[in-house]
């Protein structure tokens, strides 16, 4: 993508965000930065990085980029979700659950559920980040991630729960990848 649209901070971004799946989230951050150059006011950009930051531990770059996004879209989903898990993080509970428990949940797509859950395990609510990875997952179910790469889910990943959670994902995405081979949908 980025050969066919140097230009495009969304082509860098694209190029950066698959390491995450791969385990690799440090690796993601170059591409980002090259994103941030062109539009530094991009807030899905401006998320990835922070994002990213959350992943590989580094609170302090991931916070700064939380600055951002709420100076960019102060009531975006995305950004409070990206501070909540800032705060669950670095051990502000209580602040994190207020930053997420605000987000209207019903309008959200699977992607958005699936992070705002991370936030709300982040915050210690792992029935709430259960229950959105429940209803997440057959829209957006990246296995591996959940299952190897995504440190995030640490706090559920020996319950019997996010077992069947991820069973789920597991039948999903084997589905999907049935369906590319085969020529399907």
């Amino acid at each position: 993508m980025v050969a066919c649209d140097p230009l495009s901070p969304m082509s860098w971004m694209c190029a950066g965000v698959p390491h995450w799946f791969m385990g690799q989230a440090a690796l993601a951050i170059p591409d980002l930065d090259r994103a941030l150059d062109i539009d530094p006011q991009n807030l899905p950009v401006q998320w990835c990085m922070g994002y990213t930051y959350a992943l590989v531990g580094r609170l302090a770059d991931a916070s700064r980029h939380g600055t951002i996004l709420a100076g960019i879209g102060p009531d975006s989903p995305y950004t409070r979700q990206l501070l909540g898990l800032i705060d669950g993080l670095a051990g502000r509970s209580a602040e994190a659950r207020a930053r997420v428990a605000a987000i209207d949940v019903a309008p959200l797509d699977a992607h958005t559920r699936f992070h705002l859950a991370e936030s709300f395990i982040a915050a210690g609510d792992h029935d709430r980040g259960l229950d959105l990875l429940e209803a997440a997952t057959p829209g957006f179910h990246p296995y591996a991630f959940m299952a190897e790469h995504n440190r995030l889910l640490d706090p559920v990943r020996g319950t019997s729960r996010f077992a069947t959670i991820l069973a789920t994902a597991k039948q999903h995405a084997d589905a999907f990848d049935a369906g590319e081979r085969s020529g399907g949908p």
